[in-house]
């Protein structure tokens, strides 16, 4: 239920925010819904492990690179949502 839920939440966002989670390609049920995503989505983190991943995955919307901490990318994520 919860990946269904996921799946039709993701399909019907224009913005999708994700915070300290590593991009991990095996978890499909997750992020191949996000990489197949229209929506713009932004992401703190590992800048690298991110560029990594939409490079090699990411076909859908235009991806952001927010900043490494929650704490840095804050006000950018109260503006962006």
């Amino acid at each position: 239920n919860h990946q269904v839920r996921f799946r039709e939440a993701v399909a019907a966002a224009q913005r999708i925010a994700v915070v300290g989670v590593r991009p991990y390609a095996r978890d499909e049920h997750l992020w191949g819904i996000l990489a197949r995503s229209a929506a713009t989505l932004y992401y703190v983190g590992e800048k690298a492990a991110f560029e990594e991943w939409c490079a090699e995955f990411r076909c859908g919307g235009e991806s952001v690179w927010l900043g490494p901490k929650f704490e840095t990318a804050m006000d950018d994520l109260i503006s962006i949502l």
